[in-house]
């Protein structure tokens, strides 16, 4: 996730850290801007609150939002398992992990936080 303000970035998670934004509260205070010393330190003043910030997701988000997603109902060891039996099993898995990979497909990528990916279900 990057968070950009004027095109700069000012905030960039590693996939799968989120809990600065999952808060309004911390993402509001990311909108402040505080005043500083004359060491460059924040005075705890806030001299001017942004309209708002633009949050953007990256490939390697939604990919891990997607694997999350997948392996909550079909964990490794139980792929496996259950491409070795074959059957109707696999077509269903199969079928799931196709929406899944829909989804994370998307052009713009999708939001992670709307709700659309915890929709799909095996």
């Amino acid at each position: 996730m990057i968070i950009k303000e004027n095109d700069c970035i000012i905030l960039k998670t590693l996939p799968g850290i989120y809990d600065e934004c999952l808060d309004q509260a911390a993402f509001d205070e990311m909108k402040k801007v505080y005043d500083v010393d004359e060491n460059g330190f924040p005075t705890g003043d806030v001299i001017f609150t942004k309209d708002y910030l633009t949050l953007e997701w990256e490939v390697a988000d939604i990919n891990w939002f997607a694997g999350q997603h997948i392996e909550a109902s079909y964990p490794l060891w139980k792929q496996s398992n259950i491409t070795q039996a074959g059957g109707a099993e696999l077509t269903k898995m199969t079928t799931f992990i196709n929406a899944v990979r829909t989804w994370s497909n998307q052009d713009p990528l999708p939001n992670p936080w709307d709700g659309t990916l915890e929709a799909i279900a095996p």
